[in-house]
């Protein structure tokens, strides 16, 4: 018999053994009590019925004529076995209005949920969210009874644990589609670890590890560490195709926290052997701007040698000075390494070549760095010893140029000055610089003389 569920020994288990419609109408025949001739007789008619779509049609239409026949549970599991035949949609249909019918029968429930889910973990696959959260609202109703549903006595506790797995997937998948990142972690790892050993190491355990990872990942804030985690386990049980694509994303998060890849391989090989972390299970976070700072700063000889970048680095990102009141009224400074640095900076010259931001009379705002360019945003700003903008009082233009040929700097032009450090800020970060001017154009060397040498004769 074809039929809209997938080709499984739990779905055709549950087809057949736990809730045979077809064995149930004919046992129960004689049992019930109908009100009169004719819905006895158009019961007979259904039974009697050996093509699927007559048979169809016929409890269609004795359900409109009797819609609260004692035969109601048994007509609508019929209908769900005559539509699985050809009709997928009708079948789902009937399922519906099985379980809501008989709200603790697990085969009516499942029927009307595992297509569903099916149907939204491929569309997932195909990064069509749309598709799977129409579906997965579809099945939520009835994953949700599932889960409340007693186990039957013709079910194996390893049937009934794979059959809630697929209920507490459904309601987990629905929550990660609908941001709910909490109900998503909890119900997706209940699915998992209700999985069989081999399921948990095949793909459906790699599938609901990845959908774990995702949920971890797009909270606020991150868990990285459960995420890295996740993608390590799912990158061992998904197909090979799936696999350096969720290696890339594993590796990239891990490093987001860890601030190297160096120990990625680790947990990859610690993940396969463990459906959810170990306890202790942690990752060495990296080191903080602050950590970075401390370090350029004390690995450095001589600090006033470090690049520019490393300075602003420092600066910004480096400790903060301190201060304690002590029991006795006294208080206790302690330079942060940023002041450290400042100390050592304070009134020594530099050249700075950038991007003007803003530029008056007397300040310009130049970004320095890269970032700073790229995102014109300053990070220096450099109060002038004479404005740039007009000539000084008494100032000429060179001999035999006009003064309308004289370049007046401005917004978004490159300039080179030289200043000194005076002070600096890092909420907003910015280093200012006084006494700033351009630098003295730099003196041709004399052309090295030319000897010419007569060749003698």
């Amino acid at each position: 018999m074809k039929t809209f569920l997938a080709a499984s020994a739990l779905a055709l288990f549950l087809l057949t053994a736990v809730y045979h419609p077809v064995a149930k109408a004919q046992d129960n025949q004689a049992a019930l009590d109908f009100k009169n001739e004719a819905e006895a007789n158009a019961y007979t008619n259904v039974i009697s019925q050996t093509d699927a779509k007559a048979k169809a049609a016929a409890i269609e239409t004795f359900l409109q004529t009797y819609p609260n026949s004692i035969a109601k549970k048994i007509m609508l599991s019929l209908l769900v076995n005559a539509y699985s035949t050809y009709d997928a949609g009708k079948a789902l249909e009937a399922a519906d209005k099985w379980a809501q019918a008989e709200p603790t029968n697990l085969q009516a429930i499942y029927i009307a949920t595992h297509s569903r889910l099916l149907q939204a973990k491929s569309a997932l696959v195909k990064n069509d969210s749309a598709t799977a959260k129409t579906l997965l609202d579809a099945a939520l109703p009835n994953a949700k009874l599932g889960i409340a549903v007693k186990k039957p006595a013709a079910v194996s506790d390893a049937q009934f644990n794979a059959v809630l797995a697929e209920f507490h997937e459904t309601i987990g998948l629905d929550a990660l589609q609908s941001k709910d990142y909490p109900t998503a972690e909890t119900e997706i790892s209940a699915a998992l670890n209700l999985l069989a050993p081999d399921q948990q190491t095949g793909l459906a355990g790699g599938f609901d590890a990845l959908q774990l990872a995702n949920a971890y990942l797009a909270q606020t804030p991150q868990d990285l560490i459960n995420a890295s985690w996740y993608f390590a386990r799912a990158w061992n049980y998904l197909p090979d195709a799936a696999k350096p694509t969720v290696d890339q994303q594993g590796s990239f998060w891990f490093k987001r926290y860890h601030g190297k890849t160096d120990g990625w391989e680790a947990v990859k090989l610690q993940a396969k052997q463990s459906v959810a972390p170990p306890a202790g299970f942690t990752i060495a976070p990296a080191p903080s701007p602050a950590d970075l700072a401390h370090q350029a700063l004390t690995e450095t000889a001589d600090p006033l040698t470090l690049a520019l970048d490393d300075k602003e680095y420092i600066l910004f990102n480096g400790s903060k000075d301190t201060e304690t009141k002590n029991a006795d009224g006294t208080v206790t400074a302690v330079k942060g390494d940023a002041g450290k640095l400042f100390d050592l900076l304070k009134g020594k010259g530099i050249k700075v070549e950038g991007l003007i931001i803003t530029i008056t009379d007397d300040t310009v705002t130049l970004a320095v760095g890269e970032d700073q360019q790229e995102k014109k945003e300053a990070e220096f700003t450099i109060k002038l010893a004479e404005s740039l903008t007009k000539p000084a009082e008494g100032k000429k233009p060179a001999p035999g140029k006009p003064a309308a040929e004289v370049k007046v700097p401005a917004v978004g032009d490159k300039i080179t000055l030289i200043g000194a450090f005076d002070s600096f800020t890092q909420t907003p970060p910015m280093i200012t610089l006084v006494d700033g001017q351009l630098p003295e154009p730099e003196k041709k060397k004399p052309a090295a003389p030319v000897h010419h040498h007569t060749a003698a004769h």
